[in-house]
Order: C-alpha cells, then structure tokens, then sequence
C-alpha cells in the first residue's frame, strides 16, 4: 500500500543488491513501517551523523 502523494515529495527509484533488500523487507515487516519511512529515516539519520561530525 502506497502513501498518499504530497507536494512536497519526489519519486525516488534505486537498484539494491538481494542482502539489502531482503534486510530491508525483514525490518520493515518486523517494525511495522513501509519501505518509503524507512529509507527516509535511514536518510535522515545518515544526514544528521555526517553533519555532526563531518564525516561518512
């Protein structure tokens, strides 16, 4: 089931490799959230680290 479509969204389309997606799936089954929120999350807490310590 797909989220509702917002304005301030964009389409994001990626290749992951079979571990990924399978890790993917397991956790987003497991914790009850959809791929989208979930990446969006992985994203947002990347984003948050690299710009506290400026690095990778």
């Amino acid at each position: 089931m797909s989220r509702p479509k917002t304005k301030d969204s964009e389409n994001l389309s990626c290749r992951l490799d079979k571990k990924a997606m399978e890790q993917l799936n397991e956790l987003c089954d497991r914790i009850g959230l959809t791929k989208t929120k979930a990446v969006e999350k992985a994203i947002a807490k990347f984003y948050a680290e690299y710009m506290e310590t400026g690095r990778v």
